[in-house]
């Protein structure tokens, strides 16, 4: 199969990554010189940084990991703001349970190699030094940010609290010998002022002094019985309501965030870009996405309308679905007799299926034309993909489903000289060309 996305025609079979670019000034991505494909990376990474920042500031620290390790796939080794990128997975590594502080000190460290003082950098690796209980090089990395700014008030608070704590234990010490000293007077004293508060409190109360009082138990009679009466009172019902909705969306949060983790562990071994694969690579990656999918159709079964959720089970269905398709014919397996071809034709249906109903929460909710077009590429490529495997396997109907990816893509912006290519690229034209090819040798 071939290329969706526009510049030079490939007649080579298998399952590709199959994209089609929607960037505002239309550019050819895969065809001018690497200048122009650089200025294109730099440009897509720089979005992928601001969609992590905002992921991050929202709380989803999965999410913008994800958005910041992609983004710096795409930067060139030797480019500054690659240190930008590893102090932003420093910040999202510090926020995910349990934290990595090793990899936390691994990101700064990259981060500083390639910008020497980056001050977020000096900040973060000395926050994992400390939990590590490397103070001395924590307190150098601080005391490196108070040289080139003396004023910085994080810098400034994580050094008194350094010395605070360098401090702690002299000043447990001397508490103790002091408390030695005068416990004895001090607990004389204490037991007196109690008797004779108890006393008092007694003949208040009209209790018998001879009597015991349990004052816990009492306290905790009375709370009950004010608790039973708020808790079946009509107005406490709207806030459990409300309550439960919002440990809903926490529980199927943690569990999108969870299923990311395992995806982002297969994206890192990106089979799709190797020219030869192992069966037991090829399976190590496609577990990672199965567990990943497993974790995103939990988070939906606790809330079913979430359209991260839907989103993202979407794309990691088409994920696996190229993933096999993209063995297959690395492994020379002829499609129109392969046995998974069922298999994954019922993944790119369930794929499209969960973007068609993310994109329609999307309409409802009327959110940003850019994240709209985003969607309709996705489900253009699914559709794309799809309707592929169908021509290769001979399943009818694949002509509809082509027409309808380039329908999406015509919808999301792209140009119409970067879809012409997408169809030039496609199995069946490469396929026509190939018998014609055959023809004129012929004769």
């Amino acid at each position: 199969m071939g290329k969706s996305g526009g510049g030079k025609k490939k007649k080579s079979g298998g399952g590709g990554t199959n994209k089609v670019t929607t960037d505002s000034s239309k550019p050819n991505v895969n065809g001018g010189n690497t200048s122009d494909t650089q200025i294109l990376f730099l440009k897509r990474a720089q979005e992928l940084k601001e969609e992590g920042t905002k992921k991050y500031q929202a709380g989803d620290y999965a999410g913008a990991l994800e958005r910041y390790s992609k983004g710096l796939k795409l930067v060139p080794d030797d480019h500054p703001n690659r240190a930008v990128f590893h102090s932003n997975r420093a910040a999202c590594l510090l926020q995910i349970n349990p934290i990595d502080y090793e990899e936390v000190i691994s990101e700064c460290s990259l981060a500083l190699k390639i910008q020497p003082g980056f001050t977020r950098a000096l900040l973060r690796r000395a926050k994992a030094f400390e939990a590590l209980g490397k103070v001395d090089l924590a307190v150098e990395d601080v005391n490196e940010v108070l040289k080139a700014e003396p004023n910085h008030k994080e810098a400034m608070e994580m050094s008194r609290q350094q010395l605070a704590s360098s401090t702690k234990d002299d000043v447990k010490k001397n508490h103790t010998d002091c408390s030695s000293c005068c416990s004895e007077e001090t607990e004389g004293k204490m037991d007196d002022w109690i008797h004779d508060f108890a006393e008092l409190f007694r003949t208040r109360l009209r209790i018998d002094p001879e009597a015991h009082v349990d004052i816990h138990d009492l306290a905790v009679d009375r709370c009950n019985e004010a608790l039973e009466e708020t808790l079946t009172s009509e107005e406490a019902q709207p806030l459990f309501e409300e309550a439960a909705g919002k440990f809903q969306q926490v529980a199927a949060l943690a569990l999108l965030d969870w299923g990311k983790v395992l995806i982002l562990a297969a994206e890192k071994r990106n089979l799709l870009e190797e020219s030869t694969v192992t069966g037991e690579a090829y399976e190590w990656v496609k577990q990672r996405y199965i567990m990943g999918k497993e974790k995103y159709e939990q988070a939906l079964s606790i809330k079913p309308e979430f359209y991260d959720g839907l989103r993202d089970l979407g794309v990691v269905n088409l994920e696996i679905a190229k993933l096999q398709c993209s063995f297959a014919v690395q492994q020379k397996i002829i499609l129109s007799v392969w046995e998974d071809s069922t298999e994954v034709l019922n993944l790119f249906q369930s794929a499209e299926e969960k973007i068609k109903a993310a994109t329609e929460m999307l309409e409802k909710k009327e959110e940003n034309k850019k994240e709209a077009s985003e969607m309709l590429m996705i489900w253009g490529n699914i559709l794309y993909e799809r309707s592929q495997l169908e021509c290769e396997t001979g399943v009818q109907g694949w002509e509809k489903n082509l027409e309808s990816a380039l329908e999406r893509y015509r919808l999301a912006g792209v140009s119409e000289s970067d879809i012409s290519v997408s169809l030039e690229n496609h199995c069946s034209n490469q396929a026509a060309s190939a018998k014609g090819d055959e023809k004129e040798e012929g004769n």
